[in-house]
C-alpha cells in the first residue's frame, strides 16, 4: 500500500510553526483528509446530512419536519485546518410536527417521508467550522 504525504509548513511573523499532512493513498483515504473534490461515503455524510436538515427545518415555514431522503452528492474539499463540504440533497415532509418533535428528536422518532408529501432537492454548503453556509432548494421549503 503505498501512502503520499504532502505535507505543508506554514511559518508566521512570530516564527510558531505550524504543520498539517494530507494522507493520500489511492484505495484507503483517510476519515479526515481527502484529496480536493473526493466524494465522500454515506456513512461519512451523515452527520452533514442531519446538519442540513436542522437548518432547513429551521428556514422553512411548513409545521411538518422535513427529513432527508437521499444524498445524491458529496464532495469534501479540504483547506487547510478548514473543510467545505458539498451536497445535493433530497428532503421530503415526515409525518411529525415540528410543534411536537424538535431536531434533537427526529433521527430517534419513527419521522418517515409523508406520502405525498412535498419533496425538495437542494444544493447544500457546510463550512466545517462555521456549519451550513448556503442552501439553494429547487423550490421553496
Amino acid at each position: 500500500m503505498k501512502l503520499l504525504l504532502f505535507t505543508v509548513a506554514l511559518v508566521s511573523l512570530f516564527n510558531i510553526f505550524s504543520c498539517f499532512t494530507i494522507p493520500f493513498d489511492d484505495h484507503n483515504l483517510s476519515d479526515h483528509y481527502s484529496p480536493i473534490g473526493y466524494k465522500m461515503s454515506d456513512n461519512d455524510a451523515a452527520p452533514y446530512k442531519w446538519q442540513a436538515t436542522e437548518h432547513a427545518n429551521r428556514i422553512s415555514r411548513n409545521p411538518l419536519n422535513y427529513v432527508p431522503v437521499a444524498v445524491k452528492e458529496a464532495k469534501h474539499f479540504p483547506g487547510g485546518h478548514f473543510h467545505t463540504f458539498q451536497f445535493i440533497i433530497e428532503f421530503a415532509e415526515s409525518t411529525c410536527l415540528k410543534s411536537k418533535v424538535n431536531h434533537a428528536q427526529l433521527k430517534a422518532k419513527p419521522c418517515k417521508a409523508k406520502i405525498g408529501g412535498k419533496h425538495v432537492t437542494a444544493e447544500v454548503s457546510i463550512a466545517s467550522h462555521m456549519g451550513v453556509t448556503e442552501m439553494k432548494p429547487s423550490t421553496p421549503f
